[in-house]
């Protein structure tokens, strides 16, 4: 047998047939996760800002849907369903568009 054959591998490393390989980092809209943290390709450490970490290490934005008005641009989103401007008849409040009473 060759002496470069893996049995297994360290943390951020998977065994393709004999060798080592890494995981490939190549976060969207965010920071790839550090090398040895990796438990499978393309995971994120950080994310862009409007984007969100889920359970898979990816980074997916937040939704845009403004009931009565215009979502906030993605960058400026912390949240889903924000608002950042609304129609006539709705003002915004704690980034939701409401209806004026009367």
């Amino acid at each position: 047998t060759d002496h470069h054959q893996c049995g297994r591998c360290d943390h951020g490393y998977y065994l393709d047939d004999t060798k080592c390989l890494g995981y490939v980092g190549r976060c969207e809209h965010g920071q790839d996760l550090e090398q040895g943290q990796r438990t499978d390709h393309h995971q994120c450490g950080h994310c862009d800002h409007g984007y969100y970490l889920d359970g898979d290490k990816r980074c997916l934005g937040y939704a845009g849907n403004c009931e009565h008005g215009e979502p906030l641009e993605q960058e400026q989103r912390t949240d889903h369903h924000q608002c950042g401007h609304c129609t006539h008849g709705y003002y915004l409040d704690d980034q939701r568009c409401l209806g004026y009473a009367g």
